[in-house]
């Protein structure tokens, strides 16, 4: 009788273990998409900074070799 009781209390445990590990599956889940979406964002602003310097600059040539708006005509 007290090996059943003593399983019992095992099962319960191991039961509890597997809620706590499907809990931190669950978290760990989360906190990997947040932070793959907060990468993406990030890469994202990264690429209008340099697309924003690259006009920037390709509008300052532009106006250099033309002396202002007047180039062509």
């Amino acid at each position: 009788m007290g090996n059943i009781s003593s399983r019992g209390m095992q099962v319960m445990c191991h039961g509890k273990k597997l809620k706590l590990m499907v809990l931190q599956a669950q978290d760990f889940r989360q906190q990997g998409t947040q932070l793959r979406r907060k990468m993406w964002y990030q890469n994202m602003k990264i690429k209008r900074i340099v697309l924003a310097i690259i006009i920037a600059l390709i509008l300052i040539i532009d106006l250099s070799v033309c002396n202002g708006f007047n180039c062509g005509g």
